[in-house]
């Protein structure tokens, strides 16, 4: 019987452009993409974007301790990050995804004053034999 691999994808638009990105496997990441499209108005740091939503997710999931450009994470299950520098929170940060492109990204978001959707991929299976 072949092994099935979902690959779970989703679209990140910011102006007229759109990424895609790699959903995570785990409670949180299912309870994101249940919520989608989800649209935030992003503020910046050194390391990434930040926006409350508007509902808490009640998700559980194992706290990450690292994060890298393009991880997409819930932040004490109530704020939306896009990483764009390497991180290590103190908060209870838990991954929910991951961008290819985030330098690209980064500028994009940039010109288009921090709007972002967050919105449902054309499901594609890939099996593998």
């Amino acid at each position: 019987m072949p092994i099935v691999d979902i690959m779970r994808k989703i679209l990140v638009k910011s102006g007229c452009k759109t990424f895609e990105a790699e959903v995570y496997d785990n409670r949180v990441a299912d309870e994101f993409m249940e919520r989608l499209p989800i649209s935030v108005q992003f503020g910046k740091d050194a390391t990434g974007y930040f926006s409350p939503m508007d509902e808490k997710l009640y998700g559980r999931a194992k706290k990450d301790r690292s994060f890298t450009a393009g991880d997409i994470a819930i932040c004490n299950n109530s704020s939306l990050s896009v990483f764009v520098e390497q991180f290590a929170p103190k908060k209870h940060f838990v991954k929910v995804g991951h961008i290819a492109n985030p330098e690209i990204l980064d500028k994009i978001i940039e010109m288009n004053s921090g709007e972002v959707t967050f919105d449902f991929f054309d499901e594609k299976l890939s099996a593998i034999a």
